[in-house]
C-alpha cells in the first residue's frame, strides 16, 4: 500500500504475504546519454543529411498501446524520455554467416570423423582387452586340458643318492612235455568180452597228470555206468600202456616192470552216486613170469604215489588188507572218502587196478569172470 510518508525505497517495497520480506528494486544502469545535439553534430561532421529530432509524444498508428508504469519524480531522478535503447543484437544474422561459412562446415565434418574414429577404436579396445579375455578364460575352465607329453626318463634329470635295489627276474614257467613223446601202438582192441556202456576219445596234448585228469573229468550219476576211455595225442595216435602208466606212479612202473605187460591195455571210469572211480587192465606178455612180477607188486602198496590213481584227493589212506574180487584174491586199501578203494587183482594174465570196489567187479563181469 502507498503511503505518502514513506521514502522512495520504502515505496518500492512490495509486501507479497505475511512473514514475507519485499524484493528490492536492482541498481539503476550505467547509460550513456545521447542527445539530438550531439547526434546532428556527428551527422554533419560525418557528411550526413539532416535528420529530423525524434519526438516520443507521436506513435504510429499500428503500434499497440501500452501501458507505462511511470515512477514518481523525484528530483534525483533521471529524465528516461530523452533516452533511447540500443538496437537489439541480431543473432540470426551470425548464425546465417557461421552456416553460409564453408570452413565451418569442413571443421564440423573433420570433428565428426574423429569422435566416430575414437569411438570404433575404443570398442575394439574394450572386445580385445577385456571381453576375448573373459570368454577364454570361461572355455578354459570349461574344457579339459590336455595331459602333457610324458618326458623321457634320462640319468641327467633323476639324480641317484642310493643305490637302487633291483628285483629278481621272475622266472618263465616251465613248459610241460608234449604227449607227443609218448611211446603209441597202432592198433587198439578192447579186453572186455562184454562191451563198456559208453567209449570216448579224448586227445591228450601234455604228458602231464594233471592234463590228463582234467580231461578224463569228474562227475556223478545215480545209475552206476562204464565207459571206456581211449587216450590219443594230438596226431590221434593211440599212447601205450608203457606211455602212460609212468605219469601215475613213475617209480613203480619203470622200465624192467613194464616189459612184463603188452603194450595194448583197457582204460575205463566207473560212475556212481559217489563220483567218477578209474581203473586199467593190463595184459602179461606170453614169456612173462607171472610169480615174479605178481611179487613186485608189493612195492606199489608201499608207493606213495599209488593215490594218483584217484580223480581227486581220497584223503588219508589206511591199511592194506587181502579180499575177494569175483571170487579172485585181491589186495584192498580204504582211504578217507567214501567209496576210494585201491585195489589190484590177477585174472589169469590180466592185472586189474582199480579206485573203486564196485567198479572193479564191473570190470571184471565185463572181462568174462
Amino acid at each position: 500500500m502507498y503511503n505518502k510518508n514513506m521514502n522512495q525505497e520504502e515505496q518500492l517495497k512490495i509486501t507479497t504475504n505475511e512473514n514475507e520480506t519485499s524484493l528490492t528494486p536492482p541498481p539503476p544502469q550505467n547509460l550513456n546519454i545521447r542527445t539530438m545535439e550531439s547526434d546532428l553534430k556527428s551527422l554533419q561532421e560525418t557528411g550526413g543529411q539532416t535528420v529530423k529530432p525524434y519526438n516520443p509524444n507521436s506513435t504510429p498508428k499500428d503500434q499497440s498501446q501500452e501501458q507505462i508504469f511511470e515512477l514518481p519524480q523525484t528530483e534525483n531522478s533521471l529524465n528516461l524520455s530523452n533516452l533511447t535503447p540500443p538496437p537489439p543484437a541480431d543473432n540470426t544474422n551470425a548464425a546465417k554467416n557461421s552456416e553460409l561459412n564453408p570452413n565451418n562446415k569442413k571443421k564440423n565434418k573433420i570433428f565428426s570423423i574423429i569422435i566416430i574414429a575414437l569411438v570404433i577404436i575404443a570398442a575394439i579396445a574394450v572386445g580385445y582387452f577385456i571381453i576375448y579375455p573373459i570368454i577364454a578364460s570361461k572355455n578354459t575352465t570349461e574344457t579339459p586340458t590336455p595331459q602333457q607329453p610324458i618326458q623321457p626318463i634320462t640319468n641327467e634329470s633323476i639324480p641317484i643318492t642310493e643305490p637302487v635295489e633291483q628285483l629278481p627276474e621272475q622266472q618263465p614257467l616251465t613248459q610241460l612235455p608234449s604227449a607227443l613223446n609218448l611211446k603209441t601202438i597202432e592198433i587198439h582192441a578192447s579186453y572186455f568180452k562184454s562191451p563198456a556202456d559208453f567209449t570216448r576219445e579224448i586227445n591228450l596234448i601234455y604228458a602231464d597228470l594233471n592234463s590228463l585228469k582234467e580231461i578224463i573229468g569228474f562227475r556223478t550219476n545215480e545209475t552206476p555206468i562204464l565207459e571206456e576211455i581211449i587216450i590219443k595225442n594230438e596226431q590221434n595216435k593211440i599212447i601205450s600202456f608203457s606211455g602212460l602208466m609212468p605219469l601215475f606212479a613213475p617209480n613203480f612202473f619203470k622200465l624192467d616192470t613194464l616189459n612184463y605187460f603188452e603194450d595194448d591195455y583197457t582204460l575205463y571210469t566207473y560212475i556212481n552216486n559217489q563220483g567218477t572211480w578209474l581203473g586199467v587192465i593190463a595184459k602179461l606178455k606170453n614169456n612173462a613170469d607171472i610169480i615174479t612180477i605178481q611179487n613186485q607188486m608189493i612195492n606199489l602198496q608201499n608207493d606213495p604215489d599209488n593215490r594218483n590213481f584217484f580223480l581227486t584227493d581220497p584223503g588219508l589212506m589206511k591199511i592194506w588188507r587181502d579180499g575177494k574180487i569175483k571170487d579172485k584174491p585181491s589186495s584192498i586199501v580204504d582211504f578217507e572218502k567214501e567209496g576210494a578203494s585201491l585195489s589190484y587183482t590177477w585174472f589169469d594174465k590180466y592185472l586189474l587196478l582199480s579206485t573203486n570196489l564196485n567198479g572193479a567187479t564191473e570190470a571184471a563181469t565185463r572181462l568174462g569172470f
